[in-house]
């Protein structure tokens, strides 16, 4: 069961993403060009979803920096165990 949970959480963000490029212009109001939506796509999906945010919704402050930095922790796994 806990695999289908993680499954899920790992997908979730690129779908959202999907809707919103097939739905919306939400993020070409908030990036230039097509590069950086598709490398958010594979690599930080969550950290691009929360820049678009902030760009269509205001500037970066305080609390949407900390947030910036939660979402850039659950993309690259935030994990800092190494293994020997």
């Amino acid at each position: 069961m806990w695999f289908l949970i993680v499954f899920l959480l790992s997908i979730s963000p690129r779908l959202i993403m999907f809707i919103l490029f097939l739905a919306t212009n939400y993020l070409g109001n908030a990036f230039q060009s097509v590069f950086w939506p598709i490398i958010g796509f594979i690599f930080m999906p969550w950290t691009t979803l929360w820049c678009a945010y902030v760009w269509n919704n205001g500037e970066f402050d305080l609390w949407r920096i900390i947030v910036l930095i939660i979402c850039v922790l659950a993309d690259t796994g935030g994990d800092s165990a190494s293994v020997s």
